[in-house]
């Protein structure tokens, strides 16, 4: 980030109604964060910590998740406009794929995270993807486990239906009339929007109750991180397999006249410490917190012209981080 002064010191120095008590609204740990800090002689001030928490207050986190060459990354530059998306901040360790991406959209902040792709690493023809999108969509409603993840039994109730979205037509929803839609060169600003109207119907205000994944439950359950359902999803040859929910969960079976599951060799690796990742992703949200600052800090037009000015900003701000290899 270029400039003399620190925004977070000149912020939190200045401003009469900064309290030193730690943001309620904010949900994440900050006293285990500021233990952590302690630990670590004073890295990071609760200062700091809180002025992270007022800038990233009410910010959606949202992972982009999905296969190899699928189009995460395109969908984020076609949502933010950030050419400089990649490569972007990446975590020091494990995969080199994370990228962290903020952006706000009708005055509320997200911060999109461009995860790593899995399986089908030689599929990259986006060509080929946009020329089946239409066929796929269809597919998509038609199949039986799909269907079980838009419509979740009412009994289970652990987690909310999921939403079929196709920013390449108008409102999302495709008909037969839909053809053939929003051109990815010719109407760049129409998808853009699209996609803009989906964060809004769908995250701008959620009411949901927190759904807690199942890997998490697992491991809390004391199932060894290797042998839970979605590391066997990805150790598993990907041909000859199938995942299904059975009760709410997420299993992973050997498709029909498939020989039986072989899941290899487990690799010996070092695990990253629970210090250390807590540490690499505060980093992360420092940063983005700081962006939203100064955007915010440097809006001093009327409201309709401050929006443009602050997605200028963020956009600047993203820049000069990447170029001087700071995310």
């Amino acid at each position: 980030m270029s400039g003399d002064s620190d925004p977070c010191q000149d912020n939190l120095s200045n401003n009469p109604d900064t309290s030193d008590e730690t943001p309620k609204q904010w949900t994440w740990g900050f006293q285990t964060l500021e233990n952590l800090l302690h630990e670590t002689k004073g890295a990071v001030t609760g200062q700091i910590v809180n002025f992270v928490g007022r800038h990233l207050r009410g910010t959606k986190l949202i992972f982009v998740v999905g296969k190899a060459g699928t189009g995460k990354t395109s969908i984020l530059w076609e949502l933010t406009d950030l050419k400089t998306l990649q490569p972007g901040r990446t975590l020091k360790r494990g995969t080199k794929n994370y990228r962290v991406c903020p952006y706000m959209i009708n005055d509320q902040q997200y911060l999109f995270i461009d995860t790593a792709g899995f399986g089908d690493p030689d599929q990259e023809d986006i060509e080929t993807f946009k020329d089946l999108a239409y066929a796929r969509m269809q597919s998509l409603y038609e199949d039986r486990i799909i269907h079980q993840i838009l419509k979740p039994s009412i009994s289970e109730g652990r987690y909310q239906g999921a939403y079929v979205y196709h920013h390449g037509v108008a409102d999302g929803i495709l008909t037969p009339d839909s053809y053939p839609g929003l051109d990815y060169d010719k109407h760049k600003k129409q998808r853009r929007e699209e996609l803009h109207n989906l964060m809004r119907r769908r995250y701008a205000e959620c009411h949901y109750d927190p759904v807690k994944l199942q890997f998490m439950k697992e491991v809390e359950g004391n199932v060894p991180f290797l042998e839970t359902e979605a590391a066997k999803v990805l150790r598993a040859t990907p041909v000859g397999v199938t995942v299904n929910i059975v009760r709410g969960k997420c299993m992973i079976e050997a498709a029909q006249g498939a020989p039986p599951l072989d899941f290899g060799q487990i690799p010996n690796f070092t695990e990253t410490s629970w210090k250390e990742t807590m540490l690499e992703w505060w980093e992360i949200v420092n940063e983005a917190a700081r962006i939203f600052h100064d955007a915010r800090e440097r809006s001093t037009q009327p409201y309709t012209t401050g929006l443009v000015e602050i997605f200028q900003s963020i956009r600047d701000s993203w820049n000069d981080a990447t170029s001087d290899g700071q995310w």
